[in-house]
């Protein structure tokens, strides 16, 4: 059975911290299936009001760590509050899987949108 890393990002952490955590946590080993990384927590409790701009970069800057770590393309697992939130599959460079369409410009590395129980963001 094939194997694999699921990280949860936390939007209130800095990118750099989550990133130094999974590459000293998960080895790099070509056998592992491609990390998952799931975008559900909202930045609704943080102290200062997290940007749309922020959370693009932050996420960017840690998949690039993630993906130079494991040497393949990160999976996104957007649930449908942080997508109505962050409005996120609209602005990274991922292929989108679920059950939205999806524009063909978008249609890059894969993103996998998952129905949760919806949640209004402040």
């Amino acid at each position: 059975m094939q194997v694999g890393a699921v990280h949860r990002y936390d939007l209130r952490q800095p990118a750099d911290k989550q990133a130094a955590n999974f590459v000293t946590v998960v080895p790099r080993d070509p056998a592992l299936l491609p990390p998952v990384v799931e975008l559900d927590m909202l930045a609704d409790d943080c102290p200062v009001k997290v940007s749309d701009a922020a959370i693009e970069s932050e996420l960017t800057t840690f998949l690039n760590q993630v993906e130079t770590h494991t040497g393949k393309p990160a999976l996104l697992k957007v649930t449908e509050r942080f997508e109505d939130c962050y409005g996120i599959a609209g602005r990274v460079d991922r292929t989108l899987a679920g059950p939205r369409p999806v524009p063909a410009r978008l249609r890059r590395a894969p993103l996998i949108v998952v129905d949760r129980q919806h949640r209004s963001c402040q």
